[in-house]
């Protein structure tokens, strides 16, 4: 059987390229995660078992140009040099467009997170993974769902009003959590194996641009 990876957007944390693009220059409606050069987003990634820690860091890079769309490129070192194609639509939205690397590209749009969800709604979400052999993508499948609106979440850095959503996929039985603020990002994140808490990232320092 080939090895595959998945390849998820940036709330993935993975050291993966990112591309994250905008069809308009519009910065007067609200995003769930801004993007522009320069904007970085820390965080603090405890391991509840043996309560270790890690910073993990994801930062903007460059503007770049993709299928004629403005985009801005996270520099980061994955199979193939494979990136993600991701960004928010004239909603608002947070969407994945699909991956392009050295060897093959799909363009596929898919809402990952909506900013206008309301509490117990649940959509499908397209995501795209990489066979390590002959760099292929392919795309999976699963649901997300939002699970709250306006909750209180604090970080070492303060306190945030976050929209949350929860999502699992079939293949494992992993688990995630995350709560993003408007104009903001990501500010926790939390992943479930079987029940049991593995770990949590929260954000302890921000840059925008925007």
């Amino acid at each position: 059987m080939t090895d595959r990876i998945l390849l998820h957007t940036v709330f993935a944390f993975l050291l993966i390229s990112l591309v994250s693009c905008d069809k308009k220059e519009e910065t007067s409606i609200d995003k769930l995660m801004p993007t522009n050069t320069g904007n970085s987003w820390t965080f603090k990634r405890t391991y509840m078992y043996g309560k270790s820690s890690d910073t993990i860091k994801l930062e903007i890079g460059e503007k770049v140009t993709i299928h004629g769309i403005s985009c801005y490129a996270l520099a980061g070192e994955e199979v193939h040099n494979a990136r993600v194609i991701v960004g928010n639509d004239e909603s608002g939205n947070f969407v994945n467009y699909g991956a392009v690397s050295e060897i093959d590209t799909i363009f596929s749009p898919s809402i990952q997170y909506k900013i206008n969800a309301f509490i117990g709604e649940e959509w499908n979400f397209t995501t795209v993974a990489i066979t390590l052999g002959d760099g292929e993508f392919y795309k999976y499948e699963y649901p997300i769902k939002c699970i709250s609106k306006d909750e209180l979440i604090t970080t070492p850095i303060g306190s945030f009003s976050c929209i949350g959503f929860e999502s699992s996929m079939s293949s494992s039985n992993n688990l995630f959590k995350e709560y993003l603020s408007k104009n903001i990002g990501i500010v926790k994140r939390e992943v479930y194996e079987d029940g049991d808490l593995l770990w949590i990232d929260e954000l302890i320092e921000y840059h925008l641009n925007k």
